[in-house]
Formats: C-alpha cells, structure tokens, sequence
C-alpha cells in the first residue's frame, strides 16, 4: 500500500465516521438536546469550543461520538459541570439515535448513484458456467470428483451468473457441505465435497477458498482507432490465445506481452461462437525495456524435526529413522508447503505406510513410517516438527512462457546462489536479472534437497501494458443503487450467520476492525484507483448503519429498543439493569475490537510463521503397529 493510498484510507475511513456522528448531531440539534462534545476519534489531541459546545479530534481512529448525556439511560443525565439535564422524551432519543445510521445510509445511496453511473471494475467477467481450469489433487474437490476440464453449472442447486469473487463467496458462505453441478462430456452429475480451509491460497486466513482455478473469458474492451482497432479486434470478443499460446487469465496475457520481446502478435479470438485470427499488431511503446526470468519468489516454507524420541523405554523400529534438523520436503511423493500436510495424511492414511523424503545435512533421503497425531499408541516413537517460513527463497510462482520455464525451472526449486553470490534478499536476485543485459548467469538451486548447478538466461521484457495497443481488459459492472444494498445487506448477513456456525470456516478473526478497513481502501486504490474505493465505502458505510442498528446495548439500535421500552411501559427501564448490561456490552464490543484490531495487525506482516511445533507419534509399519 502506497503513502497517498494510506492518506486516502484514513481520510475516507474519518469521512463515514464523521458522516455518522454528524447524523446524531443535526439531530440533537434539532430536537434541542444539550450536546457536550462532537469527537471524531478517541483521545482528544485537538480541539476547540464554539456555541458552548466541545469540537475534538482524537488520535485513536477507532469511531466517534457526540456526548449526549440526555441520551444516556445509566443514571441521571448531567451536564459538563455536573448540572442535572431534564430527562428527553423518547421520541427525541429515537430521532437522534436513528440519524446516525440513516446518514450513513443517504450517504451510501450518494456513493451508489456514483457506481452506477461511472461502473466499477470486477475481477472478471459475470459468468453463467465456471470452466475449471485446474484442480488441486490433494483438495476435498478432487477427492469427490472434480476434475480439470469440468463445467460448473449451479452451486448448492442454484444456478448462478457470478464473477469469480462472487462464486468464491457463495462458497465460503455454505454451512456444511458444498454442492457443485458439473457438466462432463455431455453428461451432468453433481459433485459433493465438505469445504477444508486452503492453506496454500490463505494460509494465515485458514477458510474455505476453492483448491480450483477458473478459465476466465479474457472479454476485451477495444479503444476506437487503436492498433487493436484497426487490426479487428472488437469489444466483447473473447481472447483465446496470443501467437498460439493459451491465455488463461489476465495475468498469463499481459505477461506474454511483456515477454513477447517486441515481435508482431496475432489474437486468436471467439465471436459470435466462431474462432477468428486477428493481427498483426506490432506493440508500439516508450517504455524502456529491462531483462527478466519470468520467476516469482517468496519465503521457502520448512518443516524441521526439531526433537525425537521413543514414548517406551527399549523401544526400536530399526532401519532408518528421524533426527533432529532434518527438513522433510515430500510426503507420498507431495511437497509439504503447508503446516496442515501431516495432519490431512495422517487422517487419510492412518494404518498405511507413508513415504518420506528428507534432507538430512545435503543429502536426501527416503524412508517410510506409519504416522498419526494420536497418543493412544504410548509405545510409538515422537518426533516434533517446526514450520516457519524463511530463508532460502523458492520459486513461488513461474507464469507460462516465461524464460524460467523454457529453460527447466521449477516451482518450489529453492535459489541459493546467483553468479556467484549467495541469494540473500529480493533486491540482489531482481538488480542481478535486470542488469544482466541477457548473458548467462550461473545459478545454484536446490530441488528435492539435491543441489542442481544451473544456467538462467533474462529476456529481453517490454513493459507493454493492455492499454498501449488499445486493448483494455477491465470489465466494469454498474449495479443498480438498490442492488448495492442488498448485496451489503446479504453480505452481512451471510458473514454473521457463517460466523456463528460450527459449519462454516468463516470465523470472528475474519472481521475487519479500523485497521482492516484502512488496508483495504489502500490496496484497493493502489490497485485499481479511485472507483474501487467507492465501491468499498458503499460497503463501508452500509456495514456501519446496518452494525449500529443492531439492537445491542451502547449501540444506537440498543438506545432505540430501551425508548421504544420506554415509550411502552410508561417508564424508563430501571438504572439497576441498564447499567450494568452497558458495563458488559463495553466490555465485550472492546474485546471484540481489540480481538478484531489483533488479527488485522498480524495481516499487515509479511507471510511468516515461526516456531510453530507439533508432535506426531509413529512406527516402522502397520504390521509392528499391531504386534506392539
């Protein structure tokens, strides 16, 4: 996230606060209730008095509020000096507590006129049918029938017309079992599978994100009297390949333009159901051009036994057997990159021998052991394996025609030295490729603990957008004001009722506090400017109506039910009650807050993971299983 993206963050996080509060102010005003203070955030820093009234900025951007102690149902209402206030009427409770989410509410409606008009871009296109373009083999989709090549029709019965964003979340917001309706070869099934959190795609978010990939339409927006134009490219084609090549995604097409090293390209395109050739086009820019390899690193993830021993005295397996610092890199032939590895084999495998490939100092070796996280085998051997993310770098991602992949490169080869000098950090492998000018570099990999001395020639890479040939690929989608709210109102509710489910993956921690929404305004903007960003404070500053309506103490929606009470009974609610039901509700909305507050803290640090340990109890096979 950029500066001018945090700026931007903070100033429209204050603006749906300061909308909100100023709700309850006009309407304090207008009903004459004596008003304290108006504070946008928490902790006075600043601030100044006019009217006989407190004007503050706070320097804990949690919220805000405007002191209303006639509002207040604890006690008796008093005034700044200690002054008793009379008592307000009912009515005048509910306005004022009420005009806080409506503001909220007529200031979404203004952002939401906005996105209907101008658009909003989308992740993809709206799709009536999900081609899979990929599956994970070692996912619950897998195991219950999916495959590459499939057609996803309906979702849990329905049919769907959604981006791949929208599909994720009807996923994510299943309780229970997941049901996809899959088309085959002409043949129509369906494919029932209970959802597992990803720990590949979101391993510190730990949900239920799909192990698959989409073929997404590349559907074009062509620019009038571009190249693009002019060589026959229409909006609303469908791109299928550039030069022969199969384009995926977004991603996969503008990386060919980048690596395409400045040569004329031909489109191969669907319009109308009818394969047409489109080109040449020869990419004319003024970006200069660098050298690249086409590789995507990040921190190698590693698994450590980091302590063994037998739970029984006398106890020996013979054979070959676990020691203290050896990194375990495949299990049944899978690379172990993620902390869940050994739970899901054990489960699946518990009584069948399991192979393992470790690195022991710089050899690997194989062996083979019956595992489980039991304890209820006292006399198996234990061992204890840490997970963390560190040092070397591996190669986290290669995107097709690439020089990386030409040239017999792997995704999960760990980097360790490049011309000559270890790889320590991003900047000298990057400044390394990048200057190279296009000569060989000598590079030192390790793959499957064996080290590989390799050769790594950078390509010439334009830094050709879309755009300079007139060719955008954003599709914008203009939702109808009423549509917005609905879909936040869904939203909400779909998040709560998952949240609160022992069948869902989705959990309080996936709430986004103060600094979740900073973060994603930020990133929003630094990725697709200012109109992302509108679209999120419609979700925004809806959310923030539809939370301070709930019927909660401390919350306007809990001032409105005791007035309503009120208004009813004839009499305010007894202090005795109100007052200690506001102390617990305080108590837990901070909890919750500060709980919110902690896993958006721990979103902002890069993937890391350190001295996370776990034991696991084993033996030499099933048959010495039985016989102990």
């Amino acid at each position: 996230m950029t500066l001018a993206g945090l700026m931007l963050a903070l100033f429209l996080l204050g603006l749906c606060i300061f909308v909100h509060e100023l709700g309850h102010f006009l309407a304090a005003k207008w009903r004459k209730l004596h008003i304290v203070a108006f504070s946008i955030g928490f902790k006075k820093v600043w601030g100044f008095r006019h009217n006989d009234i407190d004007y503050r900025i706070g320097c804990i951007p949690c919220g805000g509020y405007v002191d209303l102690p006639q509002i207040d149902a604890t006690g008796e209402p008093k005034d700044e000096h200690g002054n008793p206030l009379p008592a307000a009427k009912p009515v005048d409770r509910i306005v004022t507590a009420f005009a806080g989410p409506f503001f909220n509410i007529l200031f979404g409606l203004a952002l939401s006129l906005l996105v209907w008009w101008v658009g909003v871009p989308q992740d993809t296109p709206k799709m009536s049918e999900i081609k899979v373009r990929a599956v994970d083999d070692d996912s619950p989709e897998y195991r219950s029938g999916l495959r590459q090549g499939d057609v996803i029709t309906s979702v849990n019965g329905q049919s769907f017309v959604y981006s791949w964003n929208e599909f994720v979340r009807a996923i994510l917001f299943t309780e229970g079992d997941v049901t996809l309706g899959v088309r085959r070869d002409g043949r129509q099934f369906e494919v029932v599978y209970t959802p597992e959190p990803n720990e590949k795609k979101m391993p510190e978010e730990k949900i239920a994100y799909p192990f698959f990939l989409p073929l997404v339409p590349l559907e074009c927006v062509v620019k009038p009297g571009s190249q693009a134009d002019s060589a026959g490219l229409r909006t609303g084609d469908v791109i299928l390949e550039l030069n022969g090549r199969e384009m995926t995604d977004s991603d996969d097409l503008l990386m060919a333009l980048r690596m395409n090293e400045g040569h004329e390209i031909r489109f191969t395109v669907l319009r109308n159901s009818q394969r047409m050739e489109i080109g040449p086009i020869k990419p004319v820019g003024s970006h200069s051009l660098t050298y690249r390899a086409g590789i995507q690193l990040s921190d190698s993830f590693n698994a450590v036994v980091s302590a063994v021993g037998p739970a029984g005295a006398g106890v020996d397996y013979g054979g070959m057997d676990f020691k203290v610092c050896d990194n375990i890199l495949r299990i049944d032939g899978r690379l172990v990159d993620s902390e869940e590895m050994l739970e899901r084999v054990a489960g699946k495998k518990d009584g069948v021998p399991v192979s393992f490939l470790v690195k022991r100092g710089d050899e690997p070796l194989e062996f083979t052991k019956h595992i489980t996280t039991g304890d209820e085998a006292k006399d198996k051997s234990w061992m204890e394996v840490t997970y963390s993310y560190s040092m070397p770098f591996w190669i986290s991602y290669i995107p097709p025609g690439t020089p990386a992949e030409g040239q017999g490169f792997r995704r999960y080869d760990r980097l360790l030295k490049l011309d000559g000098r270890d790889i320590t950090d991003f900047d000298y492998f990057i400044r390394t490729v990048s200057d190279s000018g296009g000569r060989d570099l000598p590079i030192v990999i390790e793959r499957d603990g064996r080290r590989l001395e390799k050769t790594l020639t950078p390509k010439p890479f334009y830094p050709y957008r879309a755009e300079d040939i007139g060719l955008e690929l954003v599709i914008k989608e203009y939702p109808t004001p009423i549509r917005q709210f609905e879909m936040v109102v869904s939203m909400t509710y779909k998040s709560l009722r998952g949240i609160m489910s022992r069948k869902s993956t989705l959990r309080p921690r996936h709430l986004s506090g103060p600094i979740g929404i900073v973060r994603g305004i930020g990133v929003a903007f630094s990725h697709g400017g200012i109109m992302p960003v509108v679209g999120l404070l419609v979700l925004i500053t809806y959310s923030l109506a539809i939370l301070n309506l709930m019927p909660l103490p401390v919350l306007d929606g809990g001032h409105i039910v005791l007035a309503l009470y009120e208004m009813a009974v004839g009499k305010p609610m007894s202090a005795k009650i109100v007052k200690p039901l506001f102390v617990v509700f305080v108590v837990l909305l901070i909890s919750m807050m500060l709980y919110v507050t902690f896993y958006d803290a721990l979103r902002l640090k890069p993937r890391t993971l350190s001295s996370v340990t776990k034991r696991y109890r084993y033996a030499e096979s099933p048959s010495e299983n039985q016989s102990d």
